[in-house]
């Protein structure tokens, strides 16, 4: 029993540590420069484009193509995602609905 509860601790604890929601990768190096995307026009009334990003995984950047979204409720605004410099790397503050 006791190993039990010991394993499920550790597993909260590994959980916990994940940091902030927000925070979404975590890179070596700065980001390639914001690529230029064509959007054309959305698909419905009352959608906003959310702009492309670069994430970050198995060693390289990979870019995120933007979308047309509807916003979780009205007068909603999109916060953009941003790359921000974090110690010897680069960390990215995923974009959230406000």
């Amino acid at each position: 029993m006791k190993r039990y509860l010991l394993i499920g601790a550790l597993g909260l604890a590994a959980l916990t540590g994940c940091g902030d929601y927000r925070y979404g990768y975590y890179a070596p190096g700065p980001p390639p420069a914001v690529r230029a995307e064509y959007y054309g026009n959305p698909p419905g009334p009352g959608h906003v484009w959310v702009n492309g990003y670069w994430g970050y995984s198995g060693n390289r950047y990979a870019w995120n193509n933007g979308h047309w979204e509807r916003p979780p409720h009205r007068n909603a605004r999109w916060t953009p995602g941003r790359w921000d410099r974090d110690g010897h790397g680069y960390r990215y503050h995923k974009g959230y609905w406000r």
